[in-house]
């Protein structure tokens, strides 16, 4: 079957087409302007901070060299040529430790005077005397200026000085050397407190490398090989770059200390620049929805306009086709639609005249048909006998036969009593379970039942004495035939426009020979023999026509399942309520 597009969705199509596409290119466009630029800017932030760290770290520097020279110079002030010894209240390890504690990254101060004389803030650790001794053979000749020393090295016999550097001076007495004071700095708590709460990106890494290049301290993970690609591509002169590492593009960008030797440097994945820009990502995005919005309620406005006579006349045809024939369109135009509108006015009025005497005619032909039906199986029984006889019983103390009795009573009250043809869905629940509770008596443990009734269909409207007929056949012919105790369950379900009623048994069930009978005499509507089940679907069937549903699986030695599948039927309903 052709899929259908309507008229209106023809129009709406065409419009839109032209539309799509030049704001796809428009934002297209845009979009990518904006992703330049978040790109620029990014990076822009990235080189930014990282000078930025740089200048942290110059700072930093400075202040520790300035502690460095204060203690170089409070020495010098404190010294006695005479007896080569410091003159002061305070001990030289004290108040060096008082110097340093400001500095977590300067992990010990030492002193040393002409005389071998060492005061270090270490007690921990041994003096490397042959390292003192090479260093101050280096500051001799430049007694007022501050080293830096390149590469790891420490002025403590350590199993391991590689997370050490040093800055030291001579300290000097009217233009002697009298001796020096040392610094020993870690690596890894100078790039902390200079690298800490420094990214811009979550996926950003700012690292530092130091004159060997080597990593002093990275705050994210640092891939070996990206750091090794970094780093030639630094040396090779290129501050700001892109690299491709493992068909993975990086931006990068890094700077020269020169107070430190050191090389700062920071890089992130590319795809990430853009993504820390989301708000661009998002105007993009939203600029684009609301041009196709304000396009599309343009055209769906104009296109409903031209549209709107063609669509009532069809809504009118769709409700005639529903079975509505009451409808009317009102004429509002002079043109061709006009004329159509008038045409089927004129149409509908002659075709309700012309139906209306059959139709009635032909319900009241049906409901005459239905009572003789129903005639056909009401038991004819005394109610009023069968209640003196229960007055009896329980005058002899019989109740369970009692019970039995007002059981009978009540089914036989709901068989030939004057109600309506139509009844409710539970009346015909509380008519099977009478008709059960006597058949259990009879069969005793031979039987057991169980009915699910659904709440939302207690008031659904049904044929009388629709139910009791297919369960007496599921009794006589499933259960009390086989060797073992039956069960029979009822229940209700909803279904596409309308219910599903269930009536299962595990009795002895059907071959395929004798299930192909069954559903023959089911649908054999000319058939005049007064069988149960066939009563039941001659009456369905003249109740909900054509659109009735039996489904019939039986297995033999497994049981049987009956489905009854009925549909809402309204104005039916209505009509029967009312007879």
């Amino acid at each position: 079957m052709k899929s259908r597009i309507s008229l209106w969705q023809k129009i709406f199509i065409t419009g839109m087409i032209p539309v799509f596409i030049v704001s796809v290119l428009l934002s297209r466009s845009s979009f990518e302007r904006l992703k330049k630029t978040a790109y620029t800017l990014s990076e822009n932030a990235i080189a930014n901070q990282v000078k930025r760290i740089d200048l942290n770290l110059n700072t930093r520097m400075n202040l520790i060299e300035s502690s460095l020279q204060t203690l170089s110079d409070s020495i010098s002030s404190n010294y006695s040529e005479e007896s080569t010894v410091l003159q002061s209240s305070v001990s030289p390890e004290n108040y060096a430790k008082n110097m340093i504690a400001p500095f977590s990254e300067i992990r010990a101060a030492l002193i040393t005077l002409q005389g071998g004389q060492f005061y270090s803030t270490d007690e921990s650790r041994r003096i490397n005397q042959e390292a003192v001794s090479a260093i101050l053979e280096e500051i001799k000749d430049n007694p007022a200026k501050s080293f830096f020393s390149r590469g790891s090295s420490s002025i403590f016999i350590s199993r391991d000085s590689s997370g050490s550097f040093l800055l030291y001076k001579a300290v000097t007495k009217k233009g002697k050397n009298i001796g020096a004071v040392f610094f020993e700095l870690s690596y890894r708590m100078m790039g902390y407190n200079i690298l800490t709460q420094q990214r811009i990106q979550q996926s950003q890494t700012n690292f530092i490398l130091n004159e060997a290049k080597q990593v002093v301290y990275a705050d994210n993970y640092l891939p070996d090989n990206v750091r090794k690609a970094l780093t030639k591509s630094y040396l090779g002169g290129s501050r700001r770059t892109v690299l491709k590492i493992d068909g993975k593009p990086y931006f990068s960008y890094m700077q020269y200390s020169g107070s430190t030797g050191w090389v700062i440097a920071s890089f992130v994945p590319e795809k990430k620049l853009f993504s820390a820009s989301a708000l661009l990502k998002r105007q993009a995005l939203s600029m684009w929805i609301l041009g196709l919005l304000f396009s599309s309620v343009f055209l769906m406005i104009l296109s409903h306009a031209l549209l709107r006579p063609v669509k009532r006349l069809k809504e009118a045809m769709s409700a005639v086709q529903s079975g509505d024939l009451t409808v009317t369109i009102k004429r509002s135009s002079s043109d061709e639609i006009g004329d159509l509108s008038s045409s089927f006015n004129y149409m509908l009025k002659a075709l309700n005249e012309q139906i209306d005497k059959s139709y009635k005619q032909e319900i009241a032909r049906q409901n005459a048909e239905m009572k003789a039906l129903q005639a056909q199986i009401n038991p004819h029984f005394l109610y009023n006998t069968l209640d003196s006889i229960n007055w009896m019983l329980l005058e002899r103390g019989e109740e369970d036969i009692s019970r039995v009795v007002i059981s009978l009573g009540k089914l036989m009250q709901y068989s030939i009593g004057k109600s309506s043809a139509i009844v409710r869905l539970k009346d015909e629940y509380m008519n099977i379970h009478n008709y059960l509770l006597l058949q259990k008596n009879r069969i005793e443990d031979k039987l057991n039942y169980t009915l699910l009734s659904n709440p939302e269909f207690e008031n659904y409207p049904i044929p009388k004495l629709i139910l009791q007929p297919l369960i007496e056949n599921s009794i006589i012919h499933g259960i009390i035939p086989c060797d073992h105790p039956g069960t029979i369950r009822v229940a209700t379900d909803a279904v596409t426009n309308g219910l599903m009623i269930t009536i299962e048994d595990n009795g002895v069930g059907m071959d395929e020979e004798e299930l192909k009978h069954f559903l023959e005499l089911c649908y054999n509507e000319d058939c005049n023999q007064n069988i149960g089940v066939q009563n039941v679907m001659k009456r369905l069937f003249l109740f909900y026509g054509k659109d009735v549903e039996i489904n019939v699986n039986s297995k033999k030695g497994k049981g049987t399942c009956i489905q009854l599948i009925l549909p809402e039927r309204e104005d039916r309903e209505i009509e029967n309520r009312n007879h």
